[in-house]
């Protein structure tokens, strides 16, 4: 599935993934990392348009994001926790690559 950004100047950056195996929300910080970090802003604005999804159903999340909350004892709400905690950590992720790149 291709990633990418594109412009109303004619510029465009696609990337090809194979996410297979892989949970979405880490593959789109990722991947916004790798825009963000090899952005020449002092040529154009970055527009940056990041829909993470995975707050909706169906519930799933990593096993060992899940384990993190053990303690609630309805499994879709430790799904659930378990999605929110992943899109916290992917946010930091953005916002980290986007403080280095300045």
């Amino acid at each position: 599935m291709p990633l990418g950004h594109s412009c109303d100047i004619g510029c465009e950056y696609t990337v090809q993934i194979d996410y297979t195996g892989f949970f979405w929300a880490f593959l789109l910080h990722q991947q916004a990392q790798s825009v963000i970090l090899s952005h020449n802003s002092s040529t154009s604005p970055l527009f940056l348009y990041l829909p993470f999804q995975n707050v909706h159903g169906p519930t799933q999340a990593p096993e060992e994001y899940i384990d993190k909350y053990q303690f609630i004892e309805d499994k879709t709400r430790r799904e659930y926790a378990a999605m929110v905690d992943v899109v916290d950590e992917a946010i930091g992720n953005v916002t980290q690559a986007m403080q280095q790149a300045g």
